[in-house]
């Protein structure tokens, strides 16, 4: 069962936080911003995909270590970024969670990394739909 931790994603210190991002290289609002304003090198990385010639395909997931104990891990989850319509595209986040689900376990299948995904995720900005999301998270990640 997934669990619901109530505080600020930003005040995290252990584990890997989870933000979508575009494949456009645009991470100018909502937590994406908070997140390049407070760790500048997760916007570098970011960008250094984006500006390749072949763009991240979408459910692509970036880790940008923070420090020992701490990453932010970008999932390629929306293609556009305008401020209307959908833009997430719920198979590529969900693909990209998983994947990433599967790097915070040991060979053992025992959890090294708590991973936080916000409330919302794909939601904001990007225009999902979040009882769809929230649905997908509960259904595809298994928690223990």
């Amino acid at each position: 069962m997934n669990q619901t931790i109530s505080r600020d994603i930003l005040t995290v210190t252990h584990g890997v936080i989870v933000q979508q991002v575009n494949c456009q290289g645009v991470m100018g609002a909502g937590l994406a911003k908070q997140i390049a304003d407070k760790w500048p090198r997760v916007k570098e990385e970011y960008l250094e995909i984006c500006n390749r010639a072949v763009k991240p395909p979408l459910g692509f997931y970036k880790l940008t270590r923070i420090n020992e104990g701490l990453s932010v891990a970008s999932v390629f989850g929306q293609d556009g970024y305008e401020r209307k319509g959908c833009h997430t595209n719920y198979m590529a986040l969900i693909g990209g969670l998983k994947h990433l689900h599967a790097y915070t376990k040991n060979l053992k299948g025992e959890t090294i990394y708590s991973m936080y995904i916000p409330h919302g995720i794909g939601c904001g900005l990007a225009g999902g739909d979040w009882h769809v999301v929230s649905a997908l998270i509960e259904q595809e990640l298994p928690v223990n």
